[in-house]
């Protein structure tokens, strides 16, 4: 048998993303047990629970109960699953709403230009991240229930990527409103496109013009039409199936952070059939230009405690043993399991049987002698005797 040693290189860094040297780190003693370490350089001071700036839990808890939400779970499943699954005490409904909440308008900032990759002000760029789209977009609006109200949900989606580039929540379906979600889209993509397919509404119009002048516009015939929007259609297809059981809608703002949420869960966390299992991120360029692949990795951007991280992994191997040689095993030793009951049972039952074949002293063989008679005659030589027959001999 051969044995393995898996070994793993760890490094330790300051969690200060102002920190000039960061690998100056000293143990600080311990806090109700736990390992306190101190930076050298810029005096901070921290420890190595791996929980998210804040939150108390770890970053990776956090981030699969964001996902959770997006997949379409409620907050209340989402904080019964956790304590089911992670064996943790269960969170509030409100504690799940806050992780939702501030990891999203995060996320949403970040691709805004408005927050660097540590979360922070101080390293924005200030430019929206743009996506490399082709020369095709598809839009389309449809009623959302926002508090008790009727409101708009407009969408606009490249067809070579399936990436959606704005998605607005408005009060009215007006020029005023489809004039700015095209505008929001444009500030999303790196060239305006050579079409875009919308349905009948009037408002699309005078909207493309100013907006969208060089841009040809294409009013779908009807989903069973060879001209048609129903990409669009299928998009909002999506959204309407994950709102159905959505009660957080209660006002304009939260919808829009909730829209904003889906948006991004839609383009970088989802996989997509007609992409070869892509995301419409990666197909459009975008996945290079942020610094996540889950949602945890947007909760580790917002900060977090120091943690160890691997610097290298090896695998050794031992020296190897031989193995045991048999010549013959029975069931029980093969698999080392003791016989049932029964096999012991039928065990003694067959040895029984065996032994009582051997032993067993075989039936005298017939040797074919005559059998003697009374009287001269005998069988097969004349006419059967009769008891009492005259002639005959009596028996």
């Amino acid at each position: 048998m051969n044995e393995f040693a898996f070994h793993q290189t760890y490094t330790l860094t300051c969690p200060s993303p102002d920190c000039s040297d960061p690998k100056q780190i000293i143990r600080y003693g311990k806090r109700g047990g736990v390992q306190r370490y101190q930076c050298k350089t810029c005096k901070r001071r921290f420890s190595l629970t791996g929980k998210a700036k804040h939150k108390q839990v770890p970053a990776w808890q956090v981030g699969a109960a964001v996902d959770m939400y997006y997949s379409g779970m409620s907050y209340k499943q989402i904080a019964e699953n956790m304590e089911k699954v992670l064996d943790i005490p269960e969170p509030s409904k409100a504690t799940v709403y806050e992780w939702v909440n501030d990891y999203s308008n995060l996320a949403k900032r970040f691709m805004w230009g408005q927050v660097g990759e540590d979360g922070t002000r101080e390293t924005a760029t200030g430019e929206p991240i743009k996506a490399k789209v082709g020369k095709h977009w598809v839009a389309d609006e449809m009623v959302v229930r926002v508090g008790g109200k009727r409101m708009w949900n407009w969408n606009v989606m490249d067809v070579d990527t399936r990436y959606v580039l704005a998605s607005r929540i408005s009060r009215g379906r007006g020029v005023n409103q489809a004039r700015a979600v095209l505008r929001k889209a444009l500030r999303h993509a790196d060239r305006p496109p050579d079409s875009i397919t919308t349905d009948g509404l009037p408002s699309y119009q005078e909207a493309i013009k100013s907006v969208l002048p060089d841009t040809k516009h294409v009013v779908s015939d009807g989903i069973y039409e060879l001209i048609n929007n129903n990409l669009s259609e299928r998009l909002q297809g999506s959204f309407r199936q994950r709102t159905k059981t959505l009660r957080g809608l209660q006002t304009r703002q939260t919808a829009q952070d909730y829209l904003d949420g889906w948006v991004i869960d839609y383009n970088f966390f989802k996989d997509h059939h007609s992409l070869g299992g892509k995301t419409p991120a990666q197909v459009a360029g975008v996945a290079d230009q942020v610094p996540w692949d889950e949602w945890e990795d947007v909760v580790r951007m917002g900060g977090e405690v120091a943690e160890y991280r691997v610097l290298n992994e090896t695998i050794s191997r031992s020296k190897s043993k031989p193995e045991p040689t048999a010549s013959k095993f029975t069931i029980g030793e093969t698999l080392d399991i003791a016989p049932s009951p029964t096999e012991k049972k039928l065990a003694m039952v067959r040895q029984v049987v065996e032994e009582f074949q051997r032993n067993q002293v075989p039936p005298p063989r017939r040797t074919g002698a005559m059998r003697a008679y009374v009287g001269s005659t005998a069988p097969g030589s004349g006419p059967s005797p009769k008891r009492g027959g005259r002639g005959g001999p009596r028996w």
